[in-house]
C-alpha cells in the first residue's frame, strides 16, 4: 500500500494524480465522499468508462451547490444521472474512490480526505493507495452500489434548487418532518416538493389501492409460468413466426385483463402482437437474474438494446413486466409518468438515453414515497395507480 500524506511531501504523488489516473484509466468507477465542496478535476473521464457512480453525504448541509454543478458539468451526458446525495442514510462519512483499469486490474483510494479543497492541500490527512482483489473490488461496488435510491436521492436541476447549505460551521439541524418535503433525519436539509396525487374521497382511495393489490396477487399467482415462458423463449437456439404468435397466446392467457392481472387498459395487444418476442425475453431474463445492486444497470442497458432495434414493446410489456416481478423499484413507463415528474418540476437532463431516462423516473419515484411519510401507497406498483387516477381526474375536469 502506498501512504499519501498531507499536507504534501515533496517526494509524493498528490493526491489528486491519483484522481487522475482514475479517471483517465478506469473502466469502472465508483467515488464516495462525506460531503462534496470542490471539483476542481480538468482530466474528462474516458469514453472507456463503462460504469461510474458517485454519492456524496449532505449531513449539515455541508456539500456545496457550486462543486455539485461543476461535478455534473463536468460528467459525459451518459452519466448526468449518476451522481446521488445520500440524503436517505444516517451518518454517511466515507471518503474513498475504488476503480476497474482497461487492463481488468483493480485499485482503491481510502482515507480521511474528503472531496474539499483543504482536503487535497493544507489538512492534515492520510490516505493509502492500493491495488485489490477482483472479490474485494466486487465487495465494495456492491456497498456503492447499495447507496442508490431510495437510499439515495439524485443530484439535478430540481434537487439543487432545494437543498439547502450550511451558513457556517456544521451544527445539528431538527429531526425531520413528515411529508414530501423537510429536514433529514441526520442533519441535511432539502427542500424538493414531490407532488403526488392523493384522492380526498378515502372510499375512491381504497377501491384504487384494492383493485390494484388484487392485480398485483393475480399476476404473482401466475409469476413462475410466465418466468418460465420468457426463459423458454429467451433460450430457443431457433425462432419463427409460428414460434413468436404461440408466445403471443401464452401470453395473453397468463397476462391479461380478463385474469385481472393486468395494470394498462386495451391497445398492447395490437401493437404488440408481431413484436420480436424472443429479444424481449432476452431482456427480461437478463434483469431478472442480474444482482439486485446491479439491476438499474441491466435496465438501462436493456431498454437501449431494445431501442437500437426498434422493438416496440419495450415501453408497454417491458416496463409493466419490470414493474410486476419487481413492484418496489420499477415503474410502467408511460403518460401519467410523464405528467408527474412535470408536475413536480423535474426536468431531465438533455441527451439521455432511453433506458437512462427510465431510470431517472424510477430513482425519483422512489425518493418520493421514502421522503413522504404515511403515504397509502407502499410501491411502485400501487403509485401507478394512483397516478392513472390523477390524470383521468384532470382529464375529465
Amino acid at each position: 500500500m502506498e501512504l499519501i500524506f498531507l499536507p504534501h511531501q515533496a517526494d509524493q504523488k498528490s493526491l489528486k494524480s491519483y484522481y487522475h489516473r482514475a479517471i483517465a484509466e478506469s473502466k469502472e468507477l465508483y467515488i464516495v465522499s462525506a460531503y462534496l465542496t470542490n471539483w476542481d478535476i480538468e482530466e474528462k473521464l474516458g469514453t472507456h468508462c463503462e460504469e461510474f457512480m458517485m454519492v456524496v453525504g449532505e449531513d449539515f448541509g455541508l456539500t456545496r451547490k457550486a462543486a455539485c454543478e461543476s461535478v455534473l458539468k463536468w460528467l459525459p451526458i451518459r452519466y448526468k444521472t449518476q451522481l446521488f446525495a445520500a440524503e436517505g442514510i444516517q451518518g454517511f462519512h466515507p471518503k474513498a474512490m475504488f476503480w476497474r483499469e482497461t487492463d481488468g486490474k483493480c485499485y482503491a483510494l481510502i482515507g480521511s480526505s474528503n472531496l474539499s479543497v483543504a482536503a487535497f492541500s493544507d489538512n492534515h490527512e492520510i490516505n493509502g493507495f492500493t491495488a485489490i482483489s477482483e472479490e474485494s473490488f466486487q465487495q465494495a461496488k456492491a456497498w456503492v452500489l447499495g447507496l442508490e435510491p431510495p437510499q439515495s436521492a439524485v443530484v439535478d436541476t430540481k434537487w439543487l434548487e432545494g437543498y439547502v447549505e450550511a451558513a457556517r460551521q456544521p451544527k445539528p439541524s431538527k429531526k425531520g418532518t413528515n411529508g414530501a418535503a423537510g429536514e433529514n433525519d441526520d442533519g441535511g436539509s432539502y427542500a424538493v416538493e414531490y407532488v403526488l396525487p392523493l384522492p380526498t374521497d378515502l372510499e375512491m382511495l381504497d377501491s384504487i389501492l384494492r383493485a390494484r393489490r388484487t392485480a398485483m396477487r393475480a399476476f404473482k399467482a401466475n409469476r413462475d409460468d410466465l418466468e418460465k415462458l420468457f426463459r423458454d423463449a429467451a433460450g430457443a437456439a431457433r425462432w419463427s413466426p409460428n414460434k413468436n404468435l404461440a408466445f403471443y397466446d401464452s401470453l395473453r392467457e397468463l397476462w391479461s385483463m380478463d385474469g385481472g392481472s393486468r395494470f394498462q387498459a386495451k391497445g398492447w395487444e395490437i401493437k404488440g402482437k408481431h413484436g420480436d418476442h424472443r429479444e424481449l425475453s432476452r431482456s427480461l431474463v437478463r434483469v431478472l437474474d442480474a444482482p439486485g445492486v446491479e439491476r438499474d444497470l441491466v435496465v438501462v442497458r436493456e431498454i437501449n438494446r431494445m431501442s437500437d432495434i426498434v422493438l416496440e414493446t419495450r415501453g408497454s410489456l417491458f416496463t409493466e413486466m419490470l414493474c410486476q416481478f419487481f413492484p418496489s423499484v420499477y415503474h410502467v413507463a408511460n403518460s401519467p409518468i410523464k405528467g408527474w415528474l412535470r408536475a413536480s418540476g423535474l426536468v431531465r437532463p438533455r441527451g439521455l438515453s432511453e433506458g437512462d431516462k427510465y431510470i431517472y423516473a424510477a430513482r425519483h419515484l422512489r425518493t418520493a414515497l421514502r421522503r413522504t411519510k404515511g403515504y397509502p401507497a407502499k410501491n411502485l406498483a400501487e403509485l401507478d395507480a394512483l397516478l392513472w387516477y390523477a390524470e383521468d381526474a384532470r382529464a375529465n375536469g
